[in-house]
């Protein structure tokens, strides 16, 4: 594994350090997992003519996964097990006389999660805010996971990277030496 991008393509095995490296490509194993971070790579089709190692953000009543390709993908999975891809695209509009050029976001997905996430309505306006992020959506579809089914079972396989406070200032260091004329 070397990478967000690498792991979406394929997975390099080694069982112990000494053993010789084994590759494997989407389309051989259904799926991998590094039990130190937490995640969890599974095969799925996205496309006719592609099948990735997705990683598997949640596991409810709406799957979301995730890869790198030149960017970021989420992708969410329908009722009917199709996945549909998370958008934000970006377009560049033209105002006024002089021109002014701005950025607009489309925000596609808030549409998409808002029509997977329809018979949990309170989840509307934090929906409309959201970003397209790990942390943002896997925060609704776990939410959207309780409001709806509180009785069973919603995995999250992405863990948190604790953060640290790197804190700056002196050290003040002492040294004392004693000596003896005997």
């Amino acid at each position: 594994f070397k990478g967000n991008e690498m792991s979406g393509i394929k997975c390099v095995f080694k069982e112990t350090l000494e053993d010789e490296t084994q590759t494997f490509n989407p389309k051989d194993i259904l799926g991998y997992r590094f039990t130190n971070e937490g995640k969890f790579f599974v095969s799925k089709a996205i496309n006719d003519s592609t099948t990735l190692f997705l990683e598997y953000l949640v596991d409810g009543r709406r799957d979301l996964f995730y890869y790198s390709d030149r960017g970021d993908h989420y992708l969410i999975e329908m009722a009917d097990g199709s996945l549909e891809e998370l958008k934000n695209t970006t377009i560049e509009l033209i105002r006024g006389v002089d021109e002014t050029k701005s950025l607009f976001e489309r925000k596609e997905y808030v549409g998409v999660l808002k029509s997977n996430f329809a018979d949990s309505p309170e989840l509307n306006d934090s929906i409309r805010s959201s970003s397209l992020t790990h942390k943002s959506l896997i925060k609704h579809t776990t939410q959207y996971h309780k409001n709806v089914c509180p009785d069973e079972v919603c995995t999250s396989f992405s863990r948190e990277v604790p953060k640290t406070n790197p804190e700056c200032g002196q050290i003040l260091s002492y040294r004392s030496t004693i000596q003896s004329n005997n």
